[in-house]
């Protein structure tokens, strides 16, 4: 379900939801669900998609998590070439939204510690669609 378009609601409570009406309630304290509570889940924003990219890799499906990555170029529209705070509201910058750039090290490029400090490694690939 975490990974299922279909099942995904997009809401950012920092923007209120999608809309103006969402933001002005925002910042008024009220917070409504504006989603189907019993049949989807909301996304997890740009930062802490790692939560859930770990959650997939730990369940044997690291093989999928490049086609997750494509919600990246969402912010990469009108000339902007940085990671957004949350999807579809906020500001362009946040270096701690790069959830893919660590992702794509561990889990697509396989790279991980062998040894401490990385004097040896493992690299098991898993790229996917990807060539």
């Amino acid at each position: 379900m975490i990974t299922d378009p279909e099942q995904l609601a997009v809401h950012s409570w920092p923007g209120g939801g999608q809309d103006e009406t969402g933001f002005m309630k925002s910042m008024q304290g009220i917070y409504e669900i504006d989603w189907d509570a019993e049949r989807q889940i909301v996304l997890a924003e740009p930062f802490m998609s790692y939560t859930v990219h770990d959650a997939v890799a730990l369940a044997g499906r690291a093989d999928i998590l490049p086609d997750l990555y494509l919600r990246w170029s969402e912010f990469l529209v009108n000339g902007y070439d940085t990671i957004g705070e949350n999807w579809g509201v906020g500001i362009y910058v946040h270096g701690w939204s790069c959830t893919p750039t660590r992702d794509m090290i561990f889990y697509t490029l396989g790279v991980t510690p062998a040894e401490p400090g990385y004097t040896k490694a493992h690299i098991v690939l898993r790229p996917g669609r990807l060539t």
